[in-house]
């Protein structure tokens, strides 16, 4: 009984000395002290010792092995967690505009405007099909009708007409409306959901909600706007938030008449927040780039 005292105490006295010996000169004396320890012992009470602190080992093995598969088992959960918030209710296209599965029949995807009596202009800008192709055709607009690019009606775009971004416009009486958060897709009358356009699921749906603005997200989102005339947007903002951070807004947007798409890029991350992105883009064409997709939001 006396010599399980013994090493009991002994082996307290190892573990106490281990976890004190952090620093590698520490681990060292920590290590000369157990080996005098151990030349002191009978050698029967040296092999319990022995065998005590193997035992000590593979506890601390085993705790720390748990420790990991249990971060593993977490980031798990937080992706599977991440791509259920992503994709609920959403479903996207292939690189052709094809939705697989698709089970909801012919629709109609259309879009509105504001005339310059302030009367709202619902206007078919494509379709999809039984078979889930989406076909876009874009219609004449009257552009007499519309409302100039200096008009209040475009704030939920965030970027004409943003106070917020000082920008260079060659032409703000040109007639301009945008389809962003407006490309609804009706099956009849019933508006059963909408449709964004990108390249991948987090920039179109960060890019695209109130909530989540700034997460970080490499890609774009995209959306069709008709102006009337020959214009442009540009300038580049220094961004600053609280922690420091430092990052670009750049818009160069150059217009045809008629429609133009477009594209709302992110890269990077900030470095003081890894869950914001830390530059943006904006750029003007007249073609779907070849790996854009479709994202069908189903309304709840």
């Amino acid at each position: 009984m006396k010599n399980r005292l013994i090493i009991l105490a002994v082996v307290l006295l190892a573990i106490t000395t281990t976890a004190q010996a952090q620093a590698p000169e520490n681990e060292e004396e920590a290590k000369k002290m157990m080996d005098s320890i151990m030349n002191k012992m009978p050698p029967s009470m040296r092999k319990m010792m022995e065998q005590a602190m193997q035992d000590e080992e593979k506890r601390k093995s085993e705790k720390k092995q748990a420790k990991k598969n249990q971060l593993t088992k977490n980031k798990a959960a937080q992706k599977q967690n991440e791509n259920e918030f992503y994709w609920r209710n959403k479903i996207a296209s292939d690189l052709q505009g094809k939705f697989e599965n698709w089970s909801y029949g012919q629709v109609e995807i259309r879009t509105s405007y504001q005339d310059l009596d302030n009367k709202k202009n619902e206007i078919k800008i494509g379709s999809v099909s039984a078979n889930g192709q989406v076909r876009i055709n874009l219609p004449k607009i009257n552009t007499l009708t519309v409302k100039p690019m200096s008009a209040a009606q475009h704030g939920s775009e965030r970027l004409v007409g943003n106070p917020y971004l000082e920008l260079d416009y060659s032409n703000k009486n040109t007639s301009y409306f945008s389809t962003r958060h407006n490309m609804n897709v009706y099956s009849g009358e019933e508006n059963i959901g909408f449709i964004d356009i990108g390249n991948s699921i987090k920039p179109v749906v960060n890019l695209n909600s109130p909530c989540c603005l700034h997460k970080a997200g490499n890609g774009y989102t995209a959306y069709w706007v008709h102006t009337g005339q020959i214009n442009s947007i540009s300038g580049v903002n220094i961004t600053k938030d609280r922690a420091g951070n430092e990052g670009e807004i750049v818009c160069d947007l150059n217009f045809k008449p008629g429609w133009n798409l477009i594209m709302e890029r992110v890269d990077g991350t900030k470095e003081k927040s890894s869950e914001s992105w830390k530059n943006q883009y904006y750029t003007a064409t007249t073609t779907l780039p070849a790996d854009a997709k479709y994202y069908f939001h189903l309304n709840q």
